[in-house]
């Protein structure tokens, strides 16, 4: 009896170290909503699904539930859309400045 304990020892021992595939395979491709939930936390764009009834901040707040594509990409395009509104305010207010500047100076 001792000697089938050693025996079956060796027989199911690990022969070799873990393999790495992925040199053989290459990195696997980011899904579109992989790549859509890594441009919202870029752009601060909150990934959750809004509940009332759900806390938003605590330690309850990481087990919320993710937002579906199509909420993703519009709250994406909303924050999107503000930024290049306020760029294009900013962009009016200094040529109205420039504008009245250039009246003033008219004038005199």
């Amino acid at each position: 009896m001792k000697q089938v304990f050693p025996a079956l020892k060796r027989l199911f021992s690990r022969k070799q170290s873990d393999q790495d595939w992925s040199k053989y395979i290459g990195d696997i491709p980011q899904t579109r909503k992989q790549r859509l939930l890594e441009e919202c936390k870029r752009h601060d764009v909150s990934i959750h699904i809004d509940n009332p009834s759900e806390q938003s901040s605590g330690i309850y707040a990481d087990f919320r539930g993710v937002a579906s594509e199509a909420e993703l990409e519009q709250r994406l395009n909303a924050k999107k859309a503000v930024g290049q509104s306020n760029r294009a305010n900013i962009i009016a207010t200094i040529a109205l400045i420039v504008s009245v500047i250039a009246l003033v100076k008219s004038f005199l």
